[in-house]
């Protein structure tokens, strides 16, 4: 039992799954040597105490029985057991009762790298090989070791769908004939009154021909809503594979969180008779955060589960910028959106990253879909440039690292409701921008070289109503908290 304790979760990092060493810090996998032989040896201690209190918790009152104490000719006298509390104790003989008070936890081993991640929200400079891949090389580190008929899990984050959607996954587990379970993450950040049954249905009429609906789940690793479904379909399906369940997805689509979840929802199950795992992904708002396939047993339902590395697509913003600002540009809690009017006379920023002005067209109604730490600010046009120059990184925030080129793109759009978004605007890993009204509408959209931008069907089409609509009166919405 110990042997295979040490095989199974000694040699790799249990965050991002990279092989130990003790010699380059500057290297994937650091850990001081004195630091992984003082966690090992507690971990194997607190495992044996576990294993002794399991053993006595076991027990059952039946196999209590009473004791013969002695025999005189046809009386036999018994030891007589009043009280349950004397039962308890004679339990807890073989174990200390602080033991029982306070159990024991196996910690996780991880490098420094994640032990920096998890506790400062950074990412250190750290040599990592998987930084020098390109997306298509991902793609094929990731499928080439993936059986034909397996079960692949692509993560998608809603938020971000059009940024982490990745075509090439769908081509390539259809050529290994892979069942595929399409997961739409992070339903806890939609805004209030986002039903699953629209959001269901959207997510059907734009995959149509890439997969079934019937595999395509709305769910939250935060909440642990729609897990039940995920759960059901590898219960059904797993009867036809190796055993081996594939999580894949775009960097920040949240694939460890989703396992963390999930393996907690599997422990969690009724008639569960495996003790709970003791360790968890390593999770982060950086990109990147998994270097090397993880796997991750789910006792309950028999199946392994493998955390593969994020696959890098070099379109969204989270590129763009410091790695510690990222996290101000995913949502980490229900989106509040903004609905502004829009005229030719004016621009609109999102942080400093991308303005947005309305060239031709009558009045319409914006309703930005942005993280509460990304500012959303409208100005005069010809203000526009003069107010990027002054406030970039402190009234509008995030701005880009580094030096880049404007590129400007145009999106013609006809709007046919007042009360209906006609299409969104997305901005590949920043959010999207719905417009409704009525009549044709052209836009000019200015952002970094290299970003993604997408024209899709409406997700959120019915929140830009009079009552929504905020006033800007030189007020910026979700300014930084640190700007003064």
């Amino acid at each position: 039992m110990l042997c295979t304790f040490r095989r199974a979760f000694t040699k790799f990092c249990q965050g991002c799954g990279v092989m130990f060493q003790h010699t380059n810090a500057n290297q994937e996998g650091f850990i001081p040597e004195n630091k992984y032989k003082n966690t090992l040896t507690q971990n194997l201690k607190a495992k044996n105490i576990l294993e002794e209190i399991k053993y006595n918790e076991d027990f059952n009152l039946k196999d209590f029985k009473a004791k013969k104490k002695k025999q005189r000719q046809d009386n036999v006298e018994f030891e007589e057991i009043n009280e349950i509390d004397d039962i308890e104790e004679r339990i807890k003989v073989a174990v200390p009762l602080r033991h029982y008070q306070q159990r024991p936890k196996i910690k996780p081993i991880i490098c420094m790298r994640c032990f920096k991640i998890s506790k400062n929200g950074t990412l250190p400079e750290v040599t990592c090989e998987i930084n020098s891949k390109t997306p298509l090389n991902s793609l094929k580190s990731i499928f080439d070791p993936i059986k034909h008929y397996s079960i692949i899990i692509k993560v998608v984050d809603i938020i971000d769908f059009n940024g982490s959607f990745i075509k090439e996954v769908y081509d390539l587990a259809f050529e290994k004939k892979c069942h595929l379970i399409l997961v739409l993450n992070k339903f806890d950040t939609l805004p209030v009154g986002a039903r699953e049954t629209r959001i269901f249905q959207w997510a059907v009429e734009t995959t149509r021909g890439l997969i079934s609906e019937q595999n395509i789940c709305a769910l939250s690793s935060k909440t642990g809503f729609g897990f039940d479904k995920v759960i059901k379909l590898i219960s059904q399906l797993k009867t036809k594979i190796d055993r081996k369940i594939y999580v894949v997805g775009a960097t920040n689509s949240g694939k460890s969180s989703f396992i963390n979840k999930l393996s907690e929802q599997c422990w969690n199950l009724p008639k569960e008779k495996y003790k709970k795992q003791f360790f968890e992904l390593t999770t982060s708002s950086v990109p990147g955060t998994t270097l090397s396939p993880i796997e991750v047993p789910l006792k309950s339902l028999g199946v392994k589960i493998i955390d593969t590395p994020g696959i890098p697509t070099f379109s969204q913003a989270t590129f763009k910028i410091l790695a510690e600002d990222a996290k101000s540009i995913i949502p980490n809690k229900k989106i509040k959106p903004i609905v502004l009017t829009a005229t030719d006379e004016f621009s609109f920023w999102i942080g400093a990253m991308v303005r947005i002005e309305l060239i031709e067209g009558e009045f319409k109604y914006l309703t930005f879909f942005v993280s509460q730490n990304t500012s959303v600010h409208k100005t005069k046009r010809e203000l526009s440039m003069d107010v990027y120059d002054r406030q970039a990184g402190k009234l509008l925030w995030p701005k880009y690292n580094g030096e880049f080129e404007w590129i400007k793109h145009e999106a013609e759009i006809n709007c046919v409701a007042s009360n209906r978004a006609a299409r969104d605007i997305v901005i590949h890993g920043l959010g999207w921008i719905s417009v409704t009204g009525l009549g044709r509408a052209k836009f000019d959209i200015y952002m970094a070289k290299g970003i993604g931008f997408t024209l899709r069907d409406s997700l959120m089409p019915y929140e830009a109503s009079p009552d929504k609509m905020a006033y800007n009166k030189g007020r910026t919405f979700n300014i930084d908290p640190n700007y003064q």
